[in-house]
């Protein structure tokens, strides 16, 4: 049994290879608004407050087969790796630049009747009193259709967004080599985009932490996935 505690406790995320790219060269992060995802359920209760949620996402599973092919659908994608403790200690030096709140924690994962319940005691919250934990508490909730993704989510309230109600998502700046430790290649990716990646980041970029490509679909010898 792992004795990792909580505040080590590895994430994972995948995304684009422009986007590692970006992320270690500008060290601004993308939190996406609820309404930019697929699932309705994100964004079915509303309040005063709902313009100002950004969030992000994490896998607490490192290794997926599910998480590869939904995220990294051109076989292109990588797995970035930090920790919950790497990205509390990065937002709250991000609160001492501007106006931000945040929170963390892991996504529940309910059937659909104890979902409708839950969510029918969010909302009564918020009719008492609109504060940023209860204005967020739906967003710790999922339905069990959803469960693969294993998730912790970071959700921040910017206050300077209240009034708008057309923003996607917010940049904040936190310093992307203290908080990603590893990059992981598409498993399904060409020998040959491993190493142009490897030679980019590690060389170009000076990302000093590990870059390789997942074995997940490779048998027979010792392997990282």
């Amino acid at each position: 049994m792992s004795s990792r505690g909580k505040s080590d406790q590895f994430l994972y995320r995948i995304i684009r290879f422009d986007r590692l790219v970006q992320m270690l060269q500008t060290n601004l992060w993308h939190f996406a608004h609820p309404s930019a995802w697929e699932d309705p359920y994100e964004t079915h209760i509303t309040n005063s407050l709902s313009n100002t949620l950004f969030a992000q996402c994490w896998c607490r599973q490192g290794v997926s087969d599910a998480m590869w092919r939904i995220y990294s659908q051109d076989k292109l994608g990588v797995r970035i790796r930090t920790t919950e403790e790497k990205l509390t200690i990065a937002l709250l030096q991000a609160t001492t630049k501007r106006e931000l709140g945040f929170r963390t924690g892991k996504v529940r994962y309910v059937n659909e009747l104890e979902y409708v319940g839950r969510a029918a005691r969010i909302r009564a919250d918020l009719q008492r009193n609109v504060t940023f934990v209860r204005a967020s508490a739906h967003l710790f909730l999922k339905r069990t259709a959803f469960s693969h993704e294993a998730e912790t989510r970071v959700v921040v309230f910017d206050p300077s967004q209240a009034l708008d109600a057309n923003a996607p998502g917010l940049k904040i700046e936190l310093n992307s080599r203290q908080l990603i430790d590893s990059v992981l290649v598409d498993p399904r990716a060409p020998d040959e985009f491993v190493a142009a990646y490897k030679h980019y980041i590690q060389d170009h970029l000076k990302f000093t932490g590990s870059v390789k490509k997942s074995q997940l679909y490779r048998s027979g010898e010792k392997r990282e996935v």
